[in-house]
């Protein structure tokens, strides 16, 4: 029997070392980007009963990174129910990879969870701002008509640069120097020139480049005007080998070559291009004077950042530059496009969108600046990877890739025919906001109502948390009214003799709404006004909660008989001593805000209750979320002495 049980031990010994040394391996592909290569160890290893949330991670953001949302969506779920400590990124793009399952509902849950624990984040604000998104880009706006192209592969085919009657795209196809990449398990991506022929359809795409090497990724080309330079790019490289950084990373970089003789020759790396990072997918304003590009160079805001450098003459180069934070996120910005038109196409997870990378528009300002990117919606966007956008402003033809289903390979080129211009879709937009009468604040939830001049319902939307609404204006109709309902305020009508005007500045406003006081009653239910909510370990009044305070000191000044009693609770974590005192400081908190704009002291009590009085079952060492957690850490306001 003894020595059954030694002969287990080794046994065992001998499989858990198997395992370290497949885990080890794993890590080693993953570090070096072979994402695909690692997952395969990732998930044997997992069958073998040694995953662990890190490993979870590693699956789900290996399928995240190659643009397989939905698989990524199974491990990142399975990360999320196995550790209580997940980094905030899993739950943003544990909610990019909901929207293709679809959970819409569950997706939004975790967006705003994600807002919550980092406010700071420009997405986290961008989705606060407006988390009814969805409403304004899902329907498809008639915009374009769209069709496949004959020349897609079963690989991956994308970035079409349109040049006379051709048009130069990548490609992961199969060919006869295959060598396959670790980071996506297909070919390594080559240039291909495909010629538009009768019936609308391409040629058989032959190689662009004869000196396209093949062992390395090469992709994303533009020619400039005269047709006589290339800019493109491609893996570092030198003497036909692939360079890598200090990471033991081979970088991306771009590339320029000039025409001779109907060939590309003089190929050489542009001089802002490091080892250390990655600058790719080159483009070109319409003036030529400024070449844009992606890169997580130093200085970018996120996982890689669109940049523009000036391209003077002798094939030199200004600094590049960051676009900023208008443009950029702390996700991903890439692909651009510049239109003849002035405007700046590019794709991006990190703005609100349908899924998956969206292509987004940007109009440049004649100061330079650049507008709020304006999400081109459906049925160019979809719950998967849309990007590469290109357009002839003069023919409204273009052409966009995808990932989406019901292509022939992992990405296909779309090609798109625009019905009606951007302009002409943001013109039939009625934007209002709506704001409180006294403070000039923001007011959220507002039902605002359309109705022709027969008082008939013609369209119903719901104010964001920046106070505004958007209408499709498409009603050829004169006379309109417009109903503004709220919980708090009075009820407001607005009449509109003419058509409606499009992309006005209307800023409507409302009263909060009198009505008779009686004891007991709190305030911050009765208005349907949020509970004071603090950050957690703080006793400061925030932005946030100094809005929704205001509301109570109107109604105190217009019930100057009213007494209040402020209570102030916290969450469990921490001590109950600390928490007693915490508790007690916020309460005093607000007081001393109610005060210092008018309030008579005498008018206010305070306490403080720590966490002896819980909304729902986060009680000591019970595993709770962030958003649970807050939930306890709150103000009321009670109605006394009138």
């Amino acid at each position: 029997m003894k020595k059954i049980i030694t002969s287990i031990v080794v046994m065992l010994f001998f499989i858990g070392f198997s395992q370290e040394k497949k885990i080890k391996e794993a890590n080693e592909a993953y570090e070096k980007l072979g994402y695909m290569n690692a997952v395969s160890i990732y998930i044997e290893v997992d069958k073998n009963g040694y995953g662990s949330p890190d490993i979870y991670k590693k699956i789900a953001d290996s399928y995240y990174f190659n643009a397989n949302y939905i698989e990524a969506n199974k491990w990142y779920q399975k990360l999320i129910k196995s550790s209580e400590i997940v980094d905030y990124e899993c739950y943003y793009r544990y909610a990019q990879t909901l929207k293709t399952v679809p959970d819409i509902e569950k997706s939004n849950y975790y967006l705003a969870l994600f807002s919550k624990l980092k406010e700071a984040d420009s997405r986290a604000k961008e989705y606060d701002d407006n988390t009814q998104y969805l409403k304004q880009i899902k329907t498809d706006n008639g915009r374009y008509e769209i069709s496949t192209l004959n020349i897609n592969s079963n690989y991956s085919d994308y970035g079409v640069f349109e040049y006379k009657e051709r048009i130069i795209f990548t490609s992961t196809r199969e060919h006869n120097r295959v060598k396959i990449d670790s980071w996506t398990n297909q070919p390594f991506s080559g240039l291909y020139v495909s010629t538009l022929g009768k019936l609308n359809r391409f040629s058989s795409p032959e190689f662009f480049l004869n000196s396209s090497f093949f062992s390395s990724n090469e992709s994303t080309a533009v020619i400039t005007k005269d047709g006589q330079t290339l800019y493109f790019t491609r893996n570092n490289f030198n003497r036909k080998k692939n360079k890598k950084n200090s990471k033991d990373e081979v970088s991306l970089k771009i590339y320029s070559a000039k025409l001779h003789n109907g060939n590309w020759t003089d190929v050489q790396e542009l001089p802002f291009n490091s080892d250390d990072y990655n600058c790719a997918h080159p483009a070109l304003s319409s003036d030529e004077k400024f070449l844009y590009f992606s890169s997580n160079m130093p200085g970018t805001l996120g996982q890689s950042d669109l940049f523009r450098v000036a391209v003077l003459p002798n094939n030199t180069f200004g600094v590049p530059e960051n676009l900023g934070a208008e443009i950029n996120t702390e996700a991903r910005e890439t692909f651009p496009f510049l239109s003849s038109d002035n405007e700046l196409y590019f794709a991006s997870n990190g703005h609100l969108g349908l899924g998956g990378l969206d292509v987004f528009v940007s109009k440049i300002n004649n100061d330079d600046t650049f507008s709020k990117p304006f999400n081109i919606g459906n049925p160019i966007n979809s719950a998967f990877d849309d990007f590469s956008y290109s357009i002839n402003a003069q023919s409204h033809i273009g052409y966009f890739s995808s990932n989406r289903p019901g292509g022939k390979g992992s990405d296909d080129i779309y090609k798109f025919f625009e019905k009606k211009s951007l302009m002409e879709e943001t013109e039939k937009l009625f934007v209002g906001k709506v704001v409180d009468a006294l403070f000039g604040f923001p007011v959220e939830n507002v039902v605002v109502t359309l109705f022709d001049d027969a008082k008939t319902i013609i369209d119903k939307t719901t104010t964001n948390s920046t106070g505004e609404f958007f209408f499709k204006n498409n009603y050829r109709n004169k006379g309109w009214y417009v109903r503004y309902d709220h919980e708090v305020y009075e009820t407001k009508e607005d009449y509109y003799r003419n058509k409606l005007k499009s992309n006005s500045d209307l800023i409507t406003t409302m009263l909060p709404k009198e009505v008779k006081l009686q004891d007991g009653l709190d305030l911050a239910k009765f208005f349907s006004i949020q509970n004071i909510y603090f950050d957690l370990d703080k006793s400061e009044i925030n932005d946030k909660a100094e809005k929704q305070i205001a509301i109570l000191l109107y109604v105190m000044q217009k019930n100057p008989d009213i007494k209040l009693e402020i209570k102030s609770h916290t969450d469990s974590r921490a001590s109950k001593s600390y928490n007693l005192e915490l508790s007690n400081k916020r309460a005093l908190e607000t007081s001393n805000w109610l005060v210092k704009n008018g309030i008579d002291s005498s008018r206010i009590s305070s306490k403080g209750y720590g966490e002896s009085r819980l909304v729902n079952h986060c009680s000591d060492g019970v595993k709770c979320s962030e958003e649970e957690h807050q939930m306890n850490r709150r103000s009321e306001f009670i109605v006394i002495g009138n």
